[in-house]
């Protein structure tokens, strides 16, 4: 995903959501050294944050009130990030994060923590509504995480499992960033889940893409030189399983859930992804964008409107 075209008052904004957040995880710095030396937070960017702050300008927009939302939402995927670095450890590898030493129960109570803060800065919010969209969020998210996608096939199976995975740990963060804030900026209820509607197909799509992004052979090859390529199994995307579909032979999937493949082995699975999968997969991204700005343009053009449109053109998968 390309840098994300952000207006001058949206950044100071987010940088005030980001100074909250990083005060709530100070609050206990022998904690918060912990989470740093342990974790690796990626705050990409703070998407979901610039969701709730540019859907509150739909309505009545105080930065005062849609901060909390904010700092919430990038609360929530801090948490869910640290849990899902449990769940992938064991999925594509059935061992320790990251082939490090440390137990799971450090990340487990890391993500409990933040989660924590999540539930004490969503009690900031003015409009209960926006924190039960939070509370559904979480569910979705918990219940993605775990049943994980664990094979490429059959097709139809693999494919459903593997959208419902993106549906519930992203898709449902961006649809509650958005919709929460336009609850708190006082929307209509249909703007609201226009909004909502929007960010999900946003999240489909960026999700996606991400996914096919970490999967390419530079990745590998990056992971390879650092002594990690060759011993992990390949992670299940959207393109590995279009393309282990196109395989007549079957040898790509018995691969793709192989855990100690050799280089060689790692260039031909990344080949025929490359060749068989990824073209299918951008249709899927470039449907989702499309459903995402099918929706935005219900909504009547601003500032934010334009912004929104520009989040949607800065995802790709290519």
């Amino acid at each position: 995903m390309n840098s994300l075209p952000l207006s001058a008052q949206l950044t100071a904004d987010l940088q005030t959501v980001e100074a909250i957040v990083q005060q709530r995880i100070n609050t206990k710095p022998i904690v918060a050294d912990v989470i740093r030396s342990r974790v690796g937070l990626q705050n990409e960017r703070r998407m979901r944050a610039a969701l709730s702050l540019l859907a509150a300008q739909f309505g009545q927009y105080q930065l005062q009130k849609v901060q909390h939302v904010a700092s919430t939402i990038e609360l929530i995927a801090a948490a869910a990030q640290v849990h899902n670095t449990i769940i992938d450890s064991y999925e594509h590898n059935h061992t320790t994060i990251q082939d490090g030493p440390w137990p799971h129960g450090v990340p487990l109570m890391i993500g409990d923590y933040l989660y924590a803060l999540a539930s004490a800065e969503m009690a900031l919010i003015p409009d209960a509504r926006a924190i039960t969209v939070f509370s559904e969020a979480v569910k979705r998210i918990t219940e993605a995480s775990l049943t994980p996608v664990t094979s490429p096939e059959p097709f139809e199976q693999a494919k459903a499992d593997y959208l419902d995975q993106v549906g519930g740990r992203t898709a449902s963060l961006f649809a509650a960033a958005s919709m929460a804030g336009a609850i708190v900026a006082g929307c209509s209820n249909d703007d609201i889940q226009i909004l909502g509607d929007f960010g999900r197909a946003l999240g489909m799509a960026y999700q996606i893409a991400q996914d096919d992004q970490a999967c390419l052979p530079s990745t590998n090859q990056h992971a390879a030189h650092n002594g990690q390529g060759a011993s992990k199994r390949k992670k299940i995307s959207l393109a590995l399983i279009y393309a282990v579909a196109a395989d007549p032979h079957g040898r790509l999937a018995d691969l793709s859930t192989k855990s100690d493949l050799t280089q060689a082995e790692h260039a031909w699975v990344d080949q025929q992804i490359l060749q068989f999968g990824r073209e299918a997969a951008q249709r899927d991204v470039q449907s989702y964008l499309a459903e995402s700005l099918k929706a935005l343009s219900k909504l009547p053009p601003s500032a934010a409107y334009n912004e929104l449109q520009h989040f949607a053109n800065t995802i790709d998968i290519r």
